[in-house]
């Protein structure tokens, strides 16, 4: 185990000039999260990141949305669907994989619904090619909806 951490290492530094600034910080968290221990991470702490506007909860394995701008707040307790058509069941699975902080079931729940928001985490991931305007889908009171959103700094969710 020691040895593959140390040739993770060695690859990445090697991958470094073809990858971009997100991919790379997913890279980080997933080499870090691979050591499962909660304590040894790689934080996004003091980094400010790109979010959709809005914050989600999971509730028996689906992710809702908790908190949002005011702008967005029809939203409050709709079911998130898609992200840029990709399905939330497969971001957090894949948010399963890179989430510091995570020791059981329910850090992991917790930490998920707090980066499946950030758009520098989803491109890195590969599920947006660009950080702008994406298309989310939500499911609110059994009806589909579309949104073009744009993720963007220091957004105030209340």
């Amino acid at each position: 185990p020691k040895d593959d951490f140390y040739n993770r290492i060695n690859n990445l530094k090697q991958s470094l000039p073809e990858k971009s600034e997100a991919e790379v910080l997913v890279a980080l968290m997933r080499l870090t999260h691979s050591i499962s221990d909660g304590h040894t991470s790689f934080p996004l702490w003091g980094r400010e990141l790109n979010s959709f506007p809005f914050s989600v909860k999971i509730f028996n394995g689906d992710a809702y949305i908790a908190r949002t701008t005011i702008q967005y707040k029809s939203l409050l307790g709709a079911k998130l669907i898609s992200i840029n058509h990709v399905l939330s069941e497969t971001i957090m699975e894949s948010m399963r994989e890179i989430t510091p902080f995570t020791e059981n079931q329910y850090s992991s729940a917790v930490r998920v619904a707090e980066y499946m928001t950030k758009a520098e985490v989803l491109k890195g991931l590969g599920f947006l090619p660009k950080i702008e305007t994406t298309p989310v889908e939500f499911e609110i009171s059994g009806k589909r909806k579309v949104l073009q959103l744009e993720p963007a700094k220091n957004l105030k969710i209340d």
